[in-house]
């Protein structure tokens, strides 16, 4: 799959979806296709994605992962994300949307559980897969199960299961440290949505030659003022961030083509393989072609 960073970024912020107030929770389904990476984009609202069928990427800020069949996915409201099938064939998706707070908060003591602001960054993987927690996967399609029947009763059900699977995700997932917590409670809306520019730039032309200057103009801010808002919104540097999506998206090609590495490092912006081999060392712990055995 051959990833285009020269078409322009299609404008798409935040997507407002609407639930209504008496059962704020829906799951709809979706087919994702072979469409380039050509935009990122927001939800107001917490999204629980599971892959029926199909095989693919799934794009989350600097986080690249392959998915397949039984994969769940976590996306809160600060993530721009985006989604897409690796083989040229129609993925098969199901996804809940909800407001957590709306759903369950006033049956709540414990409203840590509510947060769901903390189910997000690098140091979050928002794929969870069949295999390493069957009991989410399990809780997931029950919630789906019960959203299509609607049987009496299905809304407490489904409020039930949905606690469940927030424990889970809290218990198992969410990052623990202290320094986690501090860079997690510093996001913003705001701040997210006023950086949107750059990490769509980012996310089109990963490929290119970015500076942070160019970066800081898409967003029409001084080169300091953008830099020091970067890191506080997403925890690293503009270019550790640039990286990071590179090695990610490398890391994912390696696991899902049969593409040589060679092509995998120059389409993914490594002047050169020796370049690729160093800086994919440096952040996975060992060379591609090691990574790919491994896969």
């Amino acid at each position: 799959m051959q990833f285009q960073t020269n078409r322009p970024i299609v404008e798409r912020v935040l997507n407002p979806i609407k639930l209504t107030s008496e059962f704020p929770f829906h799951a709809g389904r979706h087919t994702l296709n072979n469409r380039e990476i050509d935009f990122v984009h927001l939800h107001d609202i917490f999204e629980i994605g599971l892959c029926e069928k199909g095989k693919g990427f799934f794009v989350i800020e600097n986080k690249v992962f392959p998915f397949s069949s039984g994969d769940v996915f976590i996306i809160n409201h600060l993530e721009f994300h985006r989604a897409c099938s690796a083989d040229g064939k129609d993925c098969d998706w199901r996804f809940i949307t909800t407001d957590p707070t709306r759903l369950l908060g006033p049956a709540l003591n414990e409203m840590t559980l509510l947060d769901t602001q903390r189910l997000a960054g690098r140091n979050f993987s928002n794929r969870v897969t069949e295999a390493a927690d069957p009991e989410l996967n399990a809780l997931c399609r029950a919630m789906i199960r019960e959203y299509d029947a609607k049987m009496h009763f299905y809304q407490d059900n489904i409020r039930g299961l949905m606690l469940q699977f927030l424990i889970g995700l809290h218990r198992r997932h969410a990052p623990q440290t202290q320094k986690d917590e501090d860079y997690l409670s510093q996001r913003s809306a705001g701040w997210v949505q006023r950086l949107s520019p750059a990490v769509k730039k980012i996310s089109t032309r990963f490929a290119d030659e970015l500076s942070v200057t160019d970066l800081a103009v898409e967003c029409c801010m001084s080169e300091g003022h953008f830099r020091r808002f970067f890191v506080k919104t997403f925890g690293m540097g503009p270019m550790d961030y640039i990286h990071e999506y590179r090695i990610s998206m490398a890391a994912s090609l390696l696991l899902t083509t049969d593409r040589s590495v060679t092509d995998i490092g120059l389409s993914c912006g490594f002047p050169s393989l020796s370049s690729f081999n160093r800086q994919f060392k440096m952040r996975k712990k060992c060379a591609p072609r090691e990574w790919r055995s491994k896969g």
